[in-house]
């Protein structure tokens, strides 16, 4: 019995670890060419994976890109919680923007590969499954915060991050919670 779960284990952290490298691949390969002209070919060659591997994991090209952006707002929300469910101040905001520093690199490659609207649409499937009840004040009130927050992103990181993140957090937080307090 021990054997079989020591097994298991192994096959869980070799599936964990081809998709990584497969993720890996396709960012990289995004640093040079369009997403478009990216066959599943050039991401397994890449990540040094059968297409087995790959098809084991995922559907096509875009499925693995939703996987990475769904990594992504796993990383930016899990650990500081959900800008929905407590009451956010300007320290979650600085936390947020620290993160967003941290993977700015992934998220301009999403960018310079014309894949914002997919990644915003991407975010805005996660951020609504996230919630139980969710009636449409509660959606669209959401999608607001995250059309807003994406595009304050954008153009941060398009200026280079020239703002420091005590006071892009200072912006969003008074922008996005008008009437509450201030920073």
């Amino acid at each position: 019995m021990g054997r079989v779960s020591i097994i298991k284990c192994s096959n869980h952290e070799a599936n964990l670890l081809t998709k990584e490298y497969l993720s890996n691949a396709l960012l990289s390969l995004m640093d040079e060419k369009n997403f478009e002209d990216i066959t599943i070919t050039d991401i397994v060659k890449k990540a040094n994976v059968s297409r087995v591997a790959f098809y084991n994991n995922y559907k096509n090209k875009f499925h693995l890109l939703k996987d990475i952006v769904l990594e992504l707002s796993t990383y930016l929300l899990e650990e500081i919680g959900r800008p929905f469910e407590k009451n956010v101040d300007c320290h979650w905001y600085e936390s947020f923007f620290e993160r967003i520093k941290n993977i700015s690199d992934i998220i301009q490659t999403l960018y310079k590969a014309n894949l914002q609207s997919d990644y915003i649409q991407i975010v805005n499937e996660y951020i609504l499954s996230k919630a139980d009840n969710v009636n449409d004040t509660i959606a669209y009130n959401r999608l607001v915060w995250n059309g807003g927050i994406q595009n304050v992103i954008w153009f941060w990181l398009k200026r280079n991050m020239k703002e420091s993140i005590k006071d892009i957090a200072a912006f969003s937080f008074n922008f996005l919670h008008k009437g509450k307090s201030y920073c």
